[in-house]
């Protein structure tokens, strides 16, 4: 579904749009676009929406598959779907970040063996073709749902969701690559707004924009 919502007020517009098909070719059954976000990219000025559809299996019984996007100009009229981001196995769970002149792309890597999460960069937003998948960014299995927004000292925070165990497990960092300072906390110090809390997401509003929103919903 795509919402719009000015200010945050009122949520009745809502249209239900179909981005992802049964294509063989890429992969996709076209019954899921699971974690759906959107970026806009001023270069090009359109949006990118990008989602996952793991549940493809091949004549060979291989199972799962990229990360797809679709690219819109108005959010009514939609590209076809393409890949976004295959580095050879099954990922979901993609959101994505700037930095240092970069984009970068956080994922889950749903093999077995990983179960966690890994980060791909890219020099625009036409698609991911560099991933940094060679350590672990935490020993802590079973994480997905990843999500991060700016802070003060112009690097980020990051949760990633310890989904058998409901809970989040939080970091900062400030630079990405090869070597990253991704500096984890204690999971005591993480607070959310609901215990409940499931692929979240953090955006930017008005101090105008907040106190509407906390009048309305009070």
């Amino acid at each position: 579904y795509i919402i719009k919502a000015p200010g945050l007020l009122d949520f009745s517009n809502q249209k239900l749009i179909q981005v992802a098909y049964y294509d063989e070719g890429l992969r996709m059954t076209g019954e899921r676009a699971w974690a759906p976000e959107i970026y806009y990219d001023h270069t090009s000025e359109q949006y990118y929406i990008y989602f996952s559809d793991s549940g493809f299996v091949d004549e060979f019984n291989n199972k799962g598959g990229p990360i797809y996007a679709v690219t819109s100009k108005d959010l009514e009229n939609m590209s076809y779907p393409f890949i976004y981001f295959n580095p050879g196995y099954s990922v979901i769970d993609g959101t994505i970040i700037s930095l240092d002149g970069k984009y970068w792309l956080f994922y889950k890597d749903e093999r077995k063996a990983a179960q966690t999460i890994f980060y791909a960069s890219s020099d625009d937003l036409k698609g991911f073709n560099k991933a940094y998948d060679e350590y672990f960014l935490s020993l802590i299995k079973y994480m997905e749902g990843p999500f991060m927004f700016k802070n003060k000292d112009g690097g980020y925070f990051l949760y990633m969701d310890n989904y058998p165990k409901g809970t989040f497990y939080g970091a900062s960092f400030t630079t990405l690559g090869e070597e990253n300072d991704i500096t984890w906390y204690d999971k005591e110090d993480i607070v959310l707004p609901e215990e409940d809390t499931r692929h979240g997401s953090v955006i930017e509003v008005t101090k105008k924009e907040l106190d509407a929103i906390i009048e309305k919903y009070k």
